[in-house]
């Protein structure tokens, strides 16, 4: 066995399929116009990670990790009551993580956008909820002891900040392996920043783009004697500003397989890396919520002219660059930005936006999960901050509430969809880093 300390973690795994059937509307692209999907390019899963101290107190945390665009805040904790129901701890300590990628379905979804706010599918939502708590009841039958080892690296081939790839990004990637007493990964918690968006909206079967490409890669890569390797769940990072726009050679099932297997391959390669054990295995979950402004509109004739000035540009991109160019796809999105900000001024919006955050911690080292798509600089700037020997940020978490860009791109917000469709100004922004980085803080002084 490695050299590890202590009495280890307790761990309980799930894997679900979530595949809906052929014939459902698509989301993800505003450019698919209600598009139904024509069938299955690979499954869509739920992946339930279980960790608990392995003195066997407390509930520790349970991951639910999910191949969908976004939860909203109440499908979030439907399933958390669900899970919570099935494998015998508390809805607190479940903590559920979209992937977001853009070739789920928009039925399981509710209010999101807030410009248009999507009524759902209860069925489908229903039928979701179901076969993830069919999956958790399983995870208390089938817990092992494992030890906790973390190792973090840089990532390249796999996302660019999206609008120039000349700009710094957050490249680092996280990879919790769950070893237990014969050496064996028996699961393992992998997370990197950059949208699942290799494939377009031209794309009509279901896919967990890049992620479930690199689950299976890595699975694949880890497993032993012929078995069907580790568990594999994938968190989203902050990839507010990364996709892999400039990386891909098209947007076609090989280059979702290419991207997927790269990032597999800096996960893999980190396995070989020798490294020590965590020290202390103890899990803990620390809850908090913060309060953000919305942001104010200018006047409708300004917005006005900003869409019609979008849509020119677009239709000069689209007649030079070409469609599903680099060029094309931001100027597209461009437009896109400008309509959903000029809705967003008439959608009748809340004056404040509560958001949950939730922490984990392992040992020495931390996951902040954040509901929003939060730009990379700003991941940097709370892990920089942050006491614990490393911090993980992730997004698309127990709701969803939009971009949070940083100064750099608010201060032309007239450009980009993703500052025009924000739903917050620098001072909210500045709020939600600073309590990301309070509560980081605080808990640790309590836990040491």
């Amino acid at each position: 066995m490695s050299d590890t300390a202590g009495a280890g973690l307790v761990c309980a795994t799930a894997v679900v399929d979530l595949t809906p059937p052929a014939g459902l509307p698509m989301g993800g692209y505003v450019a698919r116009n209600g598009a139904v999907a024509e069938g299955t390019l690979d499954p869509l899963t739920a992946t339930i990670i279980r960790l608990r101290s392995g003195n066997e107190t407390g509930d520790g945390v349970t991951w639910v990790a999910l191949d969908a665009l976004a939860v909203d805040r109440e499908l979030a904790g439907s399933i958390a009551v669900a899970v919570a129901a099935a494998s015998g701890v508390t809805p607190a300590s479940v903590v559920v993580v979209a992937s977001h990628t853009h070739s789920g379905p928009s039925g399981w979804l509710r209010g999101i956008p807030f410009v248009a706010p999507a009524p759902g599918d209860p069925e489908m939502r229903s039928e979701l909820v179901g076969r993830i708590e069919q999956a958790a009841r399983a995870t208390s039958a089938g817990e092992v002891r494992v030890w906790p080892v973390l190792t973090v690296f840089e990532v390249t081939g796999v996302g660019t900040n999206r609008l120039d790839p000349a700009r710094a990004i957050d490249r680092t990637a996280g990879a919790l392996r769950l070893v237990d007493s014969d050496d064996t990964v028996r699961s393992i918690v992998v997370d990197h920043g950059s949208h699942p968006t290799v494939l377009g909206h031209d794309n009509l079967r279901w896919s967990a783009d890049w992620p479930g490409a690199a689950r299976r890669a890595i699975a694949a890569g880890l497993s032993r004697n012929g078995s069907n390797g580790p568990v594999v769940a994938f968190l989203q990072g902050a990839a507010g500003d990364v996709s892999p726009r400039f990386l891909r050679r098209g947007q076609t099932p090989g280059e979702v397989r290419r991207i997927g297997e790269e990032f597999a391959r800096h996960v893999l390669a980190s396995a070989d890396t020798p490294v020590g054990s965590l020290g202390p295995t103890s899990v803990e979950l620390r809850r908090s919520s913060v309060s953000l402004a919305t942001r104010a509109y200018p006047a409708p004739d300004i917005l006005d002219q900003r869409v019609a000035d979008a849509e020119h540009a677009w239709q000069a991109a689209l007649a030079g660059a070409g469609e599903a160019t680099p060029d094309e796809r931001i100027a597209r999105t461009a437009h896109e930005g400008a309509l959903t900000a000029r809705a967003l001024a008439t959608a009748g919006m809340p004056g404040t936006l509560d958001l949950p955050m939730s922490l984990v911690v392992v040992g020495e080292d931390a996951w902040l999960h954040l509901p929003v798509e939060l730009f990379s600089s700003l991941a940097i700037e709370i892990r920089a901050a942050s006491p614990f020997r490393q911090t993980r940020v992730i997004g698309y978490a127990d709701g969803y509430a939009g971009y949070v860009v940083d100064a750099d791109a608010d201060a032309d917000r007239i450009g980009g969809y993703e500052t025009a469709s924000s739903l917050f100004d620098q001072p909210g922004v500045r709020i939600l880093v600073d309590a990301s980085i309070d509560l980081l803080r605080q808990t640790h002084d309590e836990l040491r």
